[in-house]
């Protein structure tokens, strides 16, 4: 049995994208997680976003709710930054009214990690640019 067993899908507008890079480094696993947002390619009312889904742990989710630190991985790490970008993370845990893509802040819906990517990115709003 895995311990992932969460799945995060997340919506960033394209001028956050090196602020979430930024908190995908400090909670992430390893050095490459802050090259996590590198393509913008969906879009709602023009404004383009790059969508990610992953699998997590619970211990991610309490990571989540806590002030940043910088990991052993990445000890220089931009905290601040990252920070700032969960911050303003609109955060989505199952409970209320799914909320939609938003221009100025990044989104995020928690699920069960067998729901597919797909079904999120409609849920926001994004569609896929072609």
């Amino acid at each position: 049995m895995t311990d992932y067993i969460y799945a995060v899908h997340i919506a960033v507008p394209e001028s956050l994208m090196d602020a979430a890079n930024a908190a995908a480094l400090v909670l992430g696993e390893n050095a490459a997680d802050g090259s996590t947002f590198t393509v913008a390619d969906w879009q709602k009312g023009g404004v383009h976003y790059a969508f990610k889904s992953f699998v997590v742990t619970a211990s991610f989710l309490e990571r989540i709710d806590q002030p940043l630190i910088a990991p052993d991985h990445a000890p220089d790490a931009d905290v601040p930054l990252a920070q700032s970008f969960m911050d303003a993370l609109v955060l989505w845990q199952g409970e209320g009214k799914q909320p939609v893509a938003q221009s100025d802040k990044p989104i995020a819906y928690i699920t069960g990690a067998d729901v597919a990517p797909q079904g999120m990115a409609a849920a926001m709003g994004l569609s896929l640019i072609e």
